[in-house]
């Protein structure tokens, strides 16, 4: 067995625990009343990574810096 095929089966990547404000989608809104569209924000907890973490210790990407 190589050493991917025992990564792929053995490893399983980290989550990153998610914003509790926003619920991980870095984003706080809803849908307006009548028809009126939706309307959303950044999170103010999160800053938009949707990540517990601080956001000058989240990467672009999501991971941890």
């Amino acid at each position: 067995m190589n050493y991917q095929a025992y990564a792929d089966h053995h490893i399983t990547p980290r989550r990153v625990p998610l914003c509790e404000a926003c619920n991980g989608h870095g984003l706080i809104g809803g849908l307006l009343p009548a028809g009126g569209g939706y309307e959303s924000e950044t999170c103010g907890e999160c800053g938009g990574t949707g990540s517990c973490y601080p956001v000058d210790l989240v990467e672009s990407d999501g991971g941890e810096a």
